[in-house]
């Protein structure tokens, strides 16, 4: 049964997700938009000639190539790098390199306005126009960030229209307002459009990363899962955790009790199990048959085995009836624990087989029990005794 807490992570899982794409999705393409910028200011550039010395175009110019430059930059590395910095970074990047950019555009406005030629002001006008309307397309995502682009590269060509006091100059700013209007009408669509298809886009991603018995997180889950969590911890320089979750004597029970008592079985044990952890970091995952898989971020030795006795005590709190166990009148977990702090040329698949070995050791120790694997003074194991246990070690 779900709770409130439930509730609130999952809503923290999908907005995490829909605001991770909505980054990829604005830093996917940043050649097309350095392109488009160019081929728009050098357009400008030869339609001012006439009025500008080469000189002021020049300098103009290279400031919008610097610019578009660096937001090129701020892109290649997102596409390569992306896991140094949070999404809020990446988001604080694209912003401050979108707006850079439309202050340039804005300073055409104060630097090269033609105040004696109306008709270059009305190819200024286009210029900045298609600007604002074909940057909607790539900054639908995140509507604010497009209302402010808007706004600082169409407000102070507006307001100098306003200041020439003309009613052919007044008629163009009303038209420049209405245009501005209709451009973040045209993009709220689009946003909107989009917002469905990563919508669509999470509910399959849940389904394809959902173990279908069990509703918890299934094994290619699992693998995507630790995988980032040792980059992180490595980055970091936290422990991690990872805990392997046995159901003792399975293959029995599915004898006596019948492949279908089997799976419900499997269902309560999984939700037992699960309702051990609470944050959001951490992830229960059906590794395989009858065997679980925990992943605790940023959690010490006493952390892990604390969670791995709870999460045994949950299951066996069940009562779930087994009279052919050899370890108690009721089915048992036996966890295999491995907490590690990865350095540099650490590698996770030795957190993964500790875990393995812990696990083969509280097996055969006797079962329902926590066995913790240290590696900070070579291969120990620790494994306190249970409650129950039918056979001695």
């Amino acid at each position: 049964m779900r709770t409130l807490l439930d509730d609130i992570a999952e809503k923290q899982k999908r907005d995490r997700f829909l605001f991770d794409q909505r980054i990829r999705y604005v830093l996917n393409n940043p050649v097309s938009s350095l392109i488009t910028n160019m081929a728009l200011g050098l357009v400008l550039c030869f339609l001012l000639v006439p009025v500008f010395d080469q000189g002021r175009l020049c300098t103009w110019v290279l400031c919008l190539l610097a610019v578009c430059l660096g937001r090129v930059f701020i892109a290649w590395m997102y596409d390569r790098h992306n896991d140094v910095c949070s999404p809020k970074t990446w988001f604080r990047l694209y912003c401050t390199g979108t707006e850079v950019s439309a202050l340039v555009w804005a300073s055409t406005a104060l630097f090269l306005f033609p105040a004696d030629s109306p008709g270059v002001q009305l190819y200024l006008v286009a210029v900045l126009a298609g600007l604002v309307h074909g940057a909607g397309h790539n900054q639908a995502p995140f509507r604010r960030v497009h209302y402010l682009y808007a706004v600082t590269v169409m407000g102070p060509i507006i307001l100098r229209f306003v200041s020439m006091g003309t009613i052919y100059h007044w008629t163009l700013a009303l038209a420049l307002i209405f245009l501005i209007a209709a451009v973040l009408v045209s993009t709220r669509t689009m946003r909107r459009i989009l917002g469905d298809s990563l919508e669509l886009r999470y509910e399959m991603s849940q389904m394809a990363l959902i173990d279908s018995l069990t509703s918890v997180a299934n094994r290619r889950h699992f693998d995507m899962f630790i995988y980032q969590e040792w980059r992180k911890a490595q980055r970091e320089g936290v422990p991690i955790a990872m805990l392997m979750v046995d159901v003792d004597h399975f293959k029995l029970y599915n004898d006596v009790y019948g492949h279908q008592k089997g799976d419900q079985c499997l269902v309560d044990v999984a939700r037992a199990i699960e309702g051990v952890i609470h944050r959001p970091s951490d992830l229960v995952a059906r590794y395989g048959g009858e065997e679980f898989g925990v992943i605790l971020a940023n959690t010490p030795l006493a952390g892990a085995r604390s969670v791995a006795e709870q999460m045994r005590q949950a299951v066996e709190a069940l009562g779930i009836e087994h009279h052919k166990s050899q370890v108690a009148p009721f089915v048992t977990v036996s966890i295999g624990v491995a907490v590690m702090c990865p350095g540099r040329d650490g590698h996770l698949n030795a957190l993964v087989s500790a875990a393995d070995e812990a696990l083969y050791r509280a097996k055969e120790y006797g079962r329902n029990r926590v066995c913790v694997y240290r590696d900070d003074a070579g291969s120990q194991y620790d494994a306190p005794q249970g409650r129950f246990s039918r056979s001695s070690p």
